[in-house]
């Protein structure tokens, strides 16, 4: 599913709406294990997965533990950092 179809299952698009996303949407690929935002970094992106997954972590006593994880067809990112800007 790509993210325009995405979006509208979830709310109804109009063609105009469709034509912004179409026209500024950023494509993105990222190797294997490529960290994609760091600790302490604002999230600038709202990511849409089309193939693959992602993972956000944290770590505690050196140790890394999952918090999050999502596949194709499913967005990603810091949440909080995202809408925050912090």
């Amino acid at each position: 599913m790509n993210l325009v179809t995405k979006i509208n299952t979830l709310s109804k698009l109009t063609e105009a709406t469709v034509m912004w996303i179409e026209k500024n949407k950023v494509e993105m690929s990222f190797k294997k294990n490529e960290t994609i935002l760091e600790f302490q970094h604002t999230s600038q992106y709202l990511f849409y997965i089309n193939s693959g997954m992602a993972c956000g972590y944290y770590l505690q006593n050196g140790e890394e533990v999952c918090s999050w994880i999502a596949s194709e067809g499913e967005f990603a990112t810091s949440f909080y950092s995202f809408i925050s800007r912090k």
